[in-house]
């Protein structure tokens, strides 16, 4: 054992220096004082540790030649990673059976230092044009990678051997994302738990989870949003519904490198699936209402944490029973807003920005209200379209020239009464977004 070299005080040199069999080697010091030289992790990837008190030929004490056992980690800092499957899987057919979708989304850890997000989803019923809209489902059968990149400072082919990884279930929620009967499809609910007794068994899953598991070989996290029905169950048939299953959470990664921690990050993932009846269906993005205070939007209305709601407070300051400036239209103007309830919680996200450089982060499942009174959400299909700014007191339509996705943030989830508010980015530059139109929904 290298052991066989101490400190005055008796800890060896395992004890003392980071452990690397392709680190430098010092001349006349043995492996159990043998013929193999001893190899350490060298002082440039790590920090020098007390002297030990034993030298090279030119005198120099070896602790400014090994590094200090636990400062080394070889690997890229990172922060929190995430996706979700903004192409998600639709089943859309004339009949409730036997129609299925699945959704897999997966971070992918690789033993050369290298990791991936994928995604596939699937639509095992025939592509048809829904009533009135003339869609289809988005389809990745064979998956597609999504986000990509290196943990390893230098990637290689055994980087992996000297790590282990953690990862286990921190936040998880899953349950149906639906239109109550009667309401329309611009009132969409999140109810958490298991959206009933007729769904395969498989709908909201996660595996490969565990602890301490080795790093030298590939590991596969993956998530499942599986939907599909039992046979001659026609629980959920409503002519004013549409239904979407939802998996989401996230997960906390630790990995470790000789049992010190070196990387400790957060995957967060957000699946959903539809399943729509073909003869009632309202096109995706569509709306049955909207205009008069604040117009028709969806179950949504989160901004980012930081965005500023006035010069003094963001997001993140306000508190229920606060008031915000909201906004009346036909005559526009502001008005106050009273929050009844709020929530944060982790989001896909875009940026806007408008013709003047206004900008503001929220959701995708925000809406957002139309100068005719209508309402579309907050991602790629508001690009051109009119929004309602506040330009430092000046208020104005403005149209949108970039929709931009970020990833998932935090978000604040605000109820002003099923109206509009302002937020942005910078102070006194603000765009008017919906707020979420059910107080139960964030509660």
């Amino acid at each position: 054992m290298s052991n066989f070299y101490m400190r005055g005080d008796g800890v060896g040199f395992d004890n003392l220096f980071e452990s690397d069999e392709g680190g430098p080697q010092v001349w006349g010091f043995w492996r159990d004082g043998g013929s193999t030289a001893l190899r350490y992790a060298p002082l440039s990837a790590g920090s020098k540790g007390p002297d030990v008190g034993h030298f090279d030929a030119n005198g120099t004490d070896l602790s400014w030649i090994w590094a200090a056992k636990g400062t080394v980690s070889y690997t890229n800092p990172m922060g929190d990673i995430g996706s979700y499957d903004g192409p998600y899987a639709d089943c859309f057919t004339d009949r409730w059976y036997p129609a299925r979708a699945n959704n897999h989304l997966w971070l992918k850890w690789n033993r050369n230092g290298t990791w991936s997000i994928g995604l596939s989803t699937r639509n095992y019923t025939s592509l048809v044009a829904r009533s009135g809209g003339g869609g289809i489902g988005y389809m990745y059968p064979d998956g597609k990678e999504v986000a990509a990149g290196n943990w390893a400072q230098q990637p290689r082919a055994d980087f992996g051997d000297s790590y282990t990884i953690s990862v286990t279930m921190e936040q998880h929620e899953n349950g149906r994302w639906w239109i109550p009967r009667p309401a329309s499809p611009t009132t969409w609910q999140w109810q958490p738990g298991a959206p009933g007794n007729w769904l395969n068994s498989t709908w909201a899953t996660a595996s490969g989870l565990g602890n301490d598991m080795p790093c030298n070989q590939d590991r596969t996290f993956e998530m499942v949003c599986d939907l599909s029905t039992q046979d001659g169950n026609w629980v959920y048939r409503d002519p004013n519904a549409s239904l979407r299953i939802y998996n989401r959470g996230w997960m906390r990664v630790i990995v470790k490198r000789n049992g010190n921690v070196v990387l400790n990050f957060r995957y967060l993932f957000c699946m959903v699936n539809t399943y729509q009846d073909l003869d009632i269906i309202v096109p995706e993005g569509g709306s049955s209402g909207g205009g008069g205070g604040g117009g028709g939007g969806g179950g949504g209305g989160c901004v980012a944490t930081d965005m500023w709601m006035d010069d003094r407070r963001q997001a993140m300051h306000i508190a229920v029973d606060d008031w915000v400036d909201g906004v009346a239209y036909n005559p526009d103007e502001l008005v106050l807003r009273q929050v009844r309830a709020n929530k944060v919680m982790p989001q896909p996200c875009y940026r806007m920005v408008t013709e003047s450089d206004i900008s503001i982060v929220a959701s995708d499942s925000t809406p957002m209200t139309m100068r005719d009174g209508s309402s579309k959400l907050f991602g790629p299909e508001m690009l051109g379209e009119e929004v309602f700014v506040d330009d430092r007191g000046e208020l104005r339509w403005e149209r949108v020239k970039s929709m931009d996705y970020v990833g998932i943030r935090d978000v604040v989830l605000f109820n002003v009464n099923d109206q509009c508010y302002m937020a942005g980015e910078q102070r006194g530059r603000r765009i008017s977004t919906h707020n979420a139109t059910d107080v139960k929904q964030i509660q």
